[in-house]
């Protein structure tokens, strides 16, 4: 059965790419039954969260298709929605593959213990390094992260080391979600409220970083909460544990970490060149540019059938994993292709206008980053949250910029990541760390209060 879902969903991939990204419109009515039988054989093997949302999408759906009176083909044409987002889901953590056949995490681990000088110095270097990843990395930042910190951390006279760890690294990991195009909420958000990624990154970059900026600012603040009292021997110790963990060639790892720099810098760059030469949207740019690129690094670094292993491996291990994705999104997708269709969007768009003009543009802008979180804790991910958000928000009805409801929604991305029990960020830390994903949230609350705070701000001056 494992070898039949990887057939299905890769199949299903592959017929989305050729309709979609190289024009073949004629395999739409193929791409319609792969979604079907997709959420077929998903279902059966989906968690109870994922089992029940999709099907109150599929029962709303096929609901309103039927008072409608809608013909039988629609009924069949309307599958098909938000596979553009499961092939960037499946696609997206190939670009991963040269980091890891690359040696550049040893790399990470060996720079970020020849740095340390103490906690508060371990602590920045572990949120700086969790951000720098989390732009090209997205998930898979975060174990890389905890295996790569768990030792030097272990080392040094911090109270609760979990907490520690755990805050450092998933408050720096949360904040690229703001505009790498590696994170697929970002090309939701953009590709449905149609505003140029590129015009708006040097706000987004320049918030991610005071975001940044602030979360070092807060653990000075609080520094005591987590550190034990420091004696002069202690700081002695510290500085021979530095020396013990230093990097007996150094110059080798800093080439390594240029090379890291260098080609992340070169894949952002591209994105935003090719967005800007070819309007096809952000998602279809980062899937049409993920391959090439991973298999080129590979090539320079001479471990071209290396990849080729770690591809075959992904699709034969990690796609079938995919049951609940495909279940939930295409459900999802069917159910706003009716909505569509059907017109039914409308009413909630009116009474979306209706609080809007209640409560005031401008305290709807404050409460909507909000709607994602709550919609997270109702176990929700939060690229469909956005993705139902985007699809039924008129910025020009509602008072507000594009790229406004874009910021919006962008920042409440983010807080889903620092506070959503049920999503992969917490579900990954919680079983490398072997903590409650509810006490994981608990430590992030105060910084998510604080971020909201600093995009509710930027939000009422653009």
């Amino acid at each position: 059965m494992t070898l039949f879902r990887t057939g299905i969903y890769s199949i299903s991939i592959m017929v989305f790419l050729l309709t979609n990204v190289l024009g073949f419109s004629q395999l739409s009515l193929a791409l319609s039954v792969c979604a079907i039988v997709s959420i077929a054989i998903s279902l059966p093997r989906s968690g109870w969260i994922a089992s029940c949302l999709a099907i109150l999408f599929l029962g709303l759906g096929l609901a309103i298709l039927w008072k409608e009176a809608m013909p039988a083909s629609v009924y069949l044409t309307s599958f098909g929605g938000m596979f553009n987002l499961l092939a960037l889901f499946s696609i997206i953590p190939l670009i991963a593959v040269p980091i890891r056949i690359g040696g550049y995490s040893d790399t990470i681990r060996h720079v970020l213990e020849t740095r340390i000088k103490g906690p508060s110095s371990l602590y920045r270097t572990i949120s700086f390094y969790s951000f720098f990843l989390s732009c090209f990395m997205n998930l898979a930042t975060l174990p890389m992260m905890y295996y790569s910190v768990k030792r030097a951390v272990e080392h040094f006279p911090i109270k609760n080391t979990t907490r520690f760890t755990s805050i450092g690294i998933i408050q720096g990991f949360s904040l690229p979600i703001l505009w790498t195009p590696i994170a697929p909420i970002v090309g939701v958000v953009f590709d449905l409220t149609h505003v140029s990624w590129l015009r708006m990154l040097p706000l987004l970059l320049g918030l991610s970083f005071i975001g940044l900026f602030i979360n070092w600012g807060l653990y000075e603040f609080n520094r005591k909460r987590y550190e034990n009292r420091i004696t002069k021997v202690q700081i002695e110790g510290e500085e021979e544990i530095a020396a013990a963990l230093a990097a007996p060639d150094p110059v080798q790892w800093r080439n390594k970490l240029l090379q890291m720099v260098f080609a992340i810098v070169l894949f952002i760059l591209s994105i935003a060149i090719l967005e800007h030469m070819f309007p096809i949207g952000l998602i279809t740019t980062v899937i049409i540019l993920t391959v090439p690129f991973a298999l080129i690094w590979s090539l320079l670094l001479g471990q071209g059938m290396a990849f080729f292993r770690e591809v075959s491996g992904h699709f034969q291990n990690q796609l079938p994993k995919m049951s609940d994705q495909f279940a939930i999104f295409l459900s999802a997708g069917f159910f706003v292709t009716v909505l569509q269709v059907t017109g039914s969007n409308s009413i909630l768009n009116e009474a979306i206008i209706k609080l809007d003009h209640l409560i005031g543009p401008q305290a709807f802008l404050a409460v909507l980053p909000l709607i994602p979180l709550l919609l997270a804790f109702l176990g929700m991910h939060p690229a469909l949250a956005i993705g139902l958000l985007a699809e039924s928000l008129e910025p020009a009805a509602l008072g507000i910029s594009a790229e406004q409801l874009a910021l919006a929604l962008l920042g409440g991305a983010v807080s889903t990541f620092l506070l959503g029990p049920f999503n992969a960020t917490s579900g990954i830390m919680s079983s490398i760390m072997k903590v409650s994903p509810f006490r994981i949230v608990a430590w992030n609350v105060g910084y998510s209060i604080v971020f909201l705070f600093m995009i509710v701000v930027a939000l009422l001056i653009i």
